[in-house]
């Protein structure tokens, strides 16, 4: 690579756009509100909740909606709006309407910043879950097959807090791992099924239904963190709500990026394994669309590997964290700093070219 190379992919940087990540989640910005009517002072109200919704999930964290800093933007929310239309309740009993609020993502970010919260991007770890449901009848492993209405509901908490879960299909994991060995929340029996999906992260569950009463006790396992969490109450979002509320705040711990702690003149990424111009374009766009990077500047280039200046929100740390959710960059150490002995190099990878 020689340096009208290095200039192509310069330009080619300016007019890329985002692609999918390992599992990016949709609708961060939005919120289905009920509503009684389409009136201005409905709209408000839904407009407060809404914004309330959408900065607890980009934060990551429960109390964001109670952060003193964030009080006066509560009372003025519809200024964030984008977009928002009403449907039809299909809810029996609720509310008549939905409002769909959409809110800009940019002004979001920025009311969290200033409010000295995290972000937490839409590229988060992928969840197994493997959930063992008792209904006094008998015990089972739940999938989207059989247990239809506790897939919709754990999806629905999903949404509110941004997670990414994914259901075995029906009698998948029976063999790897029996329904007892769920229900005791055997994390270590549970690897080769997490392996086999392909998935950052482990959810094991235990459910259960006496009478009009739900308990459930969960294990979040992320990486080297384990976070339990149990909740219970007289229908099943009582049994949910509390306990999804714990285990994502201990996952956004991991992933959401502080604005404190970021290097004033950025880090500098030495990344090998790249062979043509079309490794060089896929590699610096995919830095491009990690929420911790905020620009990327390429300063060098020596055979198969380029320097880069990444300028972050956050620490390497935090990078290192996201970069790890999948397998695109490989971190290497100990390499040889021969052909760029004038650069103090934070972070070493190889680019892993996709399949196909």
């Amino acid at each position: 690579m020689n340096r009208n190379f290095l200039l192509a992919a310069q330009a080619l940087l300016l007019s890329w756009t985002s692609l999918a990540g390992a599992e990016v989640v949709p609708n961060l910005y939005q919120a289905d509100v009920p509503v009684a009517e389409q009136s201005a002072a409905e709209l408000r109200r839904a407009a407060r909740a809404g914004l309330a919704e959408v900065l607890v999930r980009v934060s990551g964290q429960t109390d964001a909606e109670r952060n003193p800093a964030l009080a006066s933007s509560y009372a003025d929310a519809e200024r964030y709006l984008v977009q928002y239309r009403y449907e039809r309740n299909s809810v029996p009993g609720a509310q008549p309407w939905v409002a769909r609020l959409s809110f800009a993502g940019d002004q979001s970010e920025r009311l969290l910043r200033g409010a000295g919260l995290p972000v937490w991007s839409a590229n988060r770890p992928a969840i197994l879950v493997l959930l063992a449901f008792d209904d006094g009848a008998g015990r089972g492993l739940v999938s989207e097959a059989n247990h239809p209405e506790l897939v919709t509901a754990l999806r629905e908490q999903a949404r509110r807090r941004g997670l990414a879960l994914h259901f075995p299909s029906a009698g998948a994991d029976e063999q790897a791992m029996s329904v007892d060995d769920v229900w005791q929340l055997d994390t270590a029996k549970a690897q080769p099924a997490l392996e086999r999906y392909r998935a950052d992260s482990l959810l094991l569950g235990r459910l259960m239904q006496v009478g009009g009463h739900w308990s459930g006790e969960w294990s979040l396992v992320s990486g080297e963190q384990n976070t339990a969490a149990d909740a219970g109450g007289e229908n099943l979002s009582a049994a949910l709500g509390p306990a999804f509320d714990k285990m994502t705040d201990a996952l956004a711990a991991q992933y959401a990026i502080a604005a404190s702690g970021a290097a004033p003149e950025g880090v500098l990424l030495r990344l090998s394994g790249i062979n043509n111009f079309d490794d060089y374009a896929q590699a610096l766009a995919y830095l491009q669309r990690q929420g911790a990077i905020k620009a990327v500047m390429p300063l060098q280039v020596s055979g198969d590997e380029v320097i880069l200046r990444l300028r972050i929100v956050g620490s390497a740390e935090q990078l290192s964290r996201q970069l790890a959710l999948d397998s695109r960059l490989q971190p290497q150490q100990a390499l040889d700093n021969a052909a760029f002995a004038n650069q103090a190099i934070d972070m070493q990878y190889r680019w892993m070219r996709p399949a196909g």
